[in-house]
């Protein structure tokens, strides 16, 4: 993962050595939400965008291929996987059942 800024100047760079679990490599597309930019590495990691360092790192989000839609439900920002995690943007909890999301919160 590389972050350039408008000017074209790099300001960080992430390599994730993680082995590839998936049978053809990973196709996610990095997805800004929350004030975190999500990435899809074999697991699911937000990341600082002005710095590039791990905010949180969820393993138990099952690795596939296609990249996670942000939505809220109540006053929670979460985003689902193509496998169907719902996993809470603030901190990476994997959240079970709609009341989960909205007791949590």
């Amino acid at each position: 993962m590389v972050c350039y800024d408008l000017d074209g100047n790099r300001q960080w760079v992430r390599y994730f050595d993680q082995t590839q679990v998936t049978q053809f490599g990973r196709s996610a597309s990095p997805l800004l939400t929350g004030g975190k930019l999500l990435v899809s590495v074999g697991f699911l990691v937000a990341l600082d965008p002005p710095t590039g360092k791990t905010i949180w790192a969820c393993s138990e989000a099952v690795p596939s291929y296609g990249t996670p839609v942000a939505v809220r439900i109540a006053d929670a920002e979460v985003v689902i996987t193509p496998q169907g995690d719902v996993i809470r943007v603030a901190d990476g909890k994997v959240l079970r059942f709609v009341s989960q999301i909205l007791a949590d919160g």
